[in-house]
């Protein structure tokens, strides 16, 4: 059914503009257009490693209770943990593999005791840890990617360079990509 408020907003518009209300909306350049696509596109990296974190965080909630007490769940260490084993019994069982990969980020191996002690994962729950784990590895690394794309076209951007000093570079990129340049 056609809506009967588009004709009506459209005879408003008119009004507003005959008055001299209105004003041309202003087009943006390219390097404006490839900033907003620049933040665009880490905002997408970003909100799909910040889904498989939440993820990750609640199978390691579930399956290895202590683990947020001795890593951070985001570091590209504990990643490759969890992408190499999977699963406490895992990390137990290759001890010291295990501890090779967690002197990146400092903290003790729980102790075997501490991983008996937690619910075992089956074999399905153990592959899903692990292939979350990989993509939020994968998404880590676009979304750095797409920070650093973000951030060369940012320091060619006097706005962003205006902004920097009270949101870093990045974050200045991003809010002049989504709110426009607020001295205007």
């Amino acid at each position: 059914m056609p809506s009967t408020h588009d004709s009506k907003a459209a005879l408003l518009l008119t009004w507003l503009h005959s008055l001299g209300r209105s004003k041309t909306w202003p087009t943006k350049s390219d390097a404006e257009r490839d900033l907003a696509s620049a933040a665009s596109r880490y905002e997408l990296h970003n909100d799909q490693f910040m889904v498989c974190l939440g993820r990750l965080e609640g199978l390691t909630a579930r399956h290895f209770p202590e683990f947020p007490e001795h890593v951070e769940l985001r570091s590209a260490s504990t990643l490759e943990l969890l992408i190499r084993f999977g699963s406490p019994a895992e990390i137990a069982r290759n001890q010291p593999a295990a501890a090779e990969l967690i002197q990146r980020f400092g903290g003790a191996l729980p102790k075997p005791e501490k991983v008996e002690a937690v619910v075992s994962m089956t074999e399905v729950e153990r592959d899903t840890m692990m292939l979350l784990a990989t993509e939020a590895k994968r998404q880590r690394g676009l979304k750095a990617t797409a920070m650093k794309s973000l951030e060369l076209l940012a320091v060619e951007n006097a706005a962003a360079q205006r902004l920097q000093p009270v949101f870093g570079l990045g974050t200045a990129a991003v809010k002049l990509a989504e709110a426009g340049d607020p001295a205007t």
